[in-house]
């Protein structure tokens, strides 16, 4: 589905957060994604180290496969 707020952590919400890979993920076309989604996404870097997206258009699914392939247990995602 598609999501407002997204970061590289297991996906329950819990554990460590892979706050280098939410950054490059939110800079990545992601699956499921279009070429202008990424120009909406903007990572945030402050307490939260999220990913959010105003127009909904980031592919939370798209985002845990990123996440997962790259290190991370996949990604929490919320709205």
């Amino acid at each position: 589905f598609a999501g407002h707020n997204c970061k590289c952590q297991d996906p329950s919400g819990t554990g460590p957060q892979w706050d280098s890979l939410t950054e490059k993920a939110c800079n990545t076309v992601l699956n499921g994604e279009t070429e202008n989604c990424v120009l909406f996404k903007k990572y945030h870097a402050d307490q939260h180290h999220q990913c959010s997206c105003s127009t909904n258009c980031m592919a939370s699914g798209g985002f845990n496969d990123w996440c997962a392939a790259n290190g991370a247990p996949g990604a929490y995602c919320w709205n």
